[in-house]
């Protein structure tokens, strides 16, 4: 019940981009907006080694007729946790997993946060994480399961379209792109298997609903491991 009420107490509501920011100033007062970019990512660096976490980018062709589904999977061991309060260990962990969605592989590897101006770190929390309560929930397994066998279902249909035309007309497709896309749903479908078979009584929240344009993250808990998988799918670029 503990673990409910502060996974509604922290993201539940209509102000996340707000909530995040306070939290953020209560962790650490900074002077500006790129002390708090800096922070960030570096905090979220040290949070994904001090958790032994393990993180997994996945794409997968588009059933909104946009350009990706971006997947992101990333478990965690709470067992080191034990000395931050949940609120922390539940918004920390949120927010690497935003930060490791957007950095790209040198960034992450290297531990380097982004450079670039920083102008208005309120706007970029903003444009991130804005939804309203009412789109959150809490699922039961077999919920989730039917919401994320459903992604897989569409997003695999569409790939096998694509790998139909590619047999036809090579010229016409991304053999690169089509590899990765092949891949991502391979993944995205083992991930499914495994919340299928190996969690047992898991306690799930869904923020916000998947569609296009739209950010949303499932926040799964069972025993000592927190698993993270967010959905995304922005009609930006060009397979």
């Amino acid at each position: 019940m503990e673990w409910k009420e502060s996974v509604e107490h922290c993201f539940f509501t209509d102000y996340l981009d707000r909530q995040l920011k306070e939290f953020l100033i209560r962790q650490k007062s900074l002077s500006s907006e790129a002390e708090y970019w800096e922070f960030i990512h570096k905090t979220a660096y040290e949070w994904e080694e001090k958790c032994s976490a393990y993180f997994e980018e996945m794409i997968m062709p588009s059933f909104f007729k946009q350009w990706n589904i971006s997947a992101y999977w990333m478990e965690i061991s709470t067992l080191e946790t034990s000395s931050y309060t949940l609120e922390e260990t539940l918004y920390w962990t949120f927010l690497t997993g935003w930060v490791l969605s957007e950095v790209d592989e040198v960034h992450h590897k290297n531990k380097i946060t982004p450079s670039g101006l920083v102008i208005d770190f309120d706007f970029i929390l903003h444009d991130n994480f804005q939804y309203t309560k009412e789109r959150c929930a809490w699922l039961e397994k077999q919920e989730f399961l039917d919401e994320i066998e459903t992604v897989y279902h569409r997003s695999h249909k569409v790939l096998q379209e694509l790998q139909r035309e590619f047999q036809k007309n090579p010229c016409n497709q991304n053999p690169e792109w089509l590899r990765k896309a092949e891949a991502g749903c391979s993944s995205f479908f083992e991930h499914y298997i495994f919340c299928k078979t190996q969690l047992k009584k898991p306690i799930i929240a869904r923020l916000n609903q998947f569609e296009p344009e739209e950010y949303v993250w499932y926040l799964i808990q069972e025993n000592d491991m927190l698993y993270f998988l967010s959905l995304s799918d922005f009609g930006e670029g060009v397979k």
